[in-house]
Formats: C-alpha cells, structure tokens, sequence
C-alpha cells in the first residue's frame, strides 16, 4: 500500500447522509464505501467509475449478511458482506489501537509502509481536532463462513449460562473473525459541537462551576476540542 492508498477522505452524501470513506485504491473504493454505510442497514450501494469516454454510473449490489453491533468495551463493529464477486468478507471499522492490535501481523498484508503512512495520518487528523478510526477487512471461506455462521446464530439465540450472557458469547464469537485484518485506511470526522457548547460553558466557568470533560477520543483530538470548548 502506498501514502494515497490509505489517505481516507470524508465525504457526505446527498441526503445528508454521514461521513463515508473513499480511496484511492481500486480493492479500497468498494471496501471504504461499503465502511461508509456501516451500521446503517445499507444493502446496496452504488459505485461509480471513470473511463476514457466520461464518467459512467452502475450499481453493485452487496448483502450483508451480518452486523456485529459496536459496543464500548469492543469498540469497534463489523459487517459481514457476500461482494459483487461472491467472495465474503468482514469489514471492521473502530478505534485505532484496537484495529492495530487485531491487524494481520504478516507485512506482504501490512507492509511497513504502510503503517509508517498510517501512523503519519492518524497523528495529522487528530491533530486537526478530528475523530480518527481505522477500517480494515478479512476475507472468509465459503467453509469458514459456514461454520462461523451457525456458532454466531446459535450464540445469538442462547441463554445466560456458565460460560456467560448471549452478549458475551456474540462478542467471542465475532472476535474470531475480528483478527488478521488487512488495514485499508484511516477515516477522519469532524464532530462538530452543538450551538451555544462554548458560550453555555464560559458562563458555568464564570459562576464558578468546575468542569471536566471525559473522553475516549486521542489526546491530541481532545485538546483540540477543549479549545473549541474554550475550556483550554
């Protein structure tokens, strides 16, 4: 992977959708539009491509099979989706320091450089006040999914026992599909704060109320937003 092939671009749709990711690379556009659509029950999804004589539109179809739901103790979530091609994949899109620690650990799947351009961008975005994740993938077997697929079900459809509640046996499950990911690139979203944040918070300064903010954004992420707080 080159610097532009995990450069990962914010944009938002029409209908004021949320911020969806795009790439450079050709294997990244179909992968970061499907992680744009994330969580939001999407099952198609239209693509476009340039050729020599313009810009042609055409729609690819993709299903999703399963949505592993984003919790904050796992801080992350996944889609498994049947592409265009027939071949099922996990898209995992979540924080950067879990995604690293359940990225592929092989370099001809993470080079080196890739990691270098990664690291370089995450410490740009967060510097700008924008909240970063990683968005990664791993592609199953027919026999994989298969057999994944029924321990998930069944896991979905368990009760509270020894081994623990339906949640906790979701979560270990989906963690088996979680890991060995192929890192496609980093996204970076502004949240902007609501009206009136700043202005209510200098008048609770000025009565004298102190006042914490708590976060799990990156350090240099919640710095930028204290300043817009006006809390720093």
């Amino acid at each position: 992977n080159n610097n532009n092939s995990n450069n990962n671009t914010p944009t938002t749709d029409s209908k004021g959708g949320g911020g969806a990711s795009t790439t450079s690379s050709s294997d990244g556009r179909s992968s970061g539009l499907l992680a744009g659509k994330l969580g939001r029950g999407s099952s198609s999804a239209s693509a476009s491509s340039s050729s020599s004589s313009g810009r042609r539109r055409f729609l690819r179809q993709y299903k999703i099979l399963h949505v592993i739901a984003f919790s904050s103790d796992r801080k992350r979530m996944s889609v498994v989706v049947r592409f265009p091609d027939g071949t099922i994949r996990v898209l995992t899109k979540g924080a950067d320091n879990v995604l690293k620690a359940l990225a592929s650990t092989d370099e001809s799947v993470n080079s080196k450089t890739m990691w270098k351009h990664t690291d370089q961008q995450l410490h740009h975005f967060s510097r700008e006040g924008l909240r970063v994740m990683l968005v990664g993938q791993r592609t199953l077997s027919m026999d994989e999914y298969k057999k994944w697929s029924l321990r998930y079900k069944a896991a979905s459809e368990s009760f509270a026992d020894a081994s623990g509640n339906r949640s906790d046996k979701m979560a270990h499950i989906a963690r088996e599909v979680e890991n060995d990911l192929k890192i496609l690139g980093v996204t970076a979203i502004e949240d902007k704060l609501q009206v009136g944040v700043p202005s209510t918070l200098q008048q609770l300064k000025k009565a004298g109320i102190k006042i914490w903010v708590l976060t799990g954004d990156k350090q240099n992420t919640a710095v930028n937003i204290g300043k817009s707080c006006g809390l720093i």
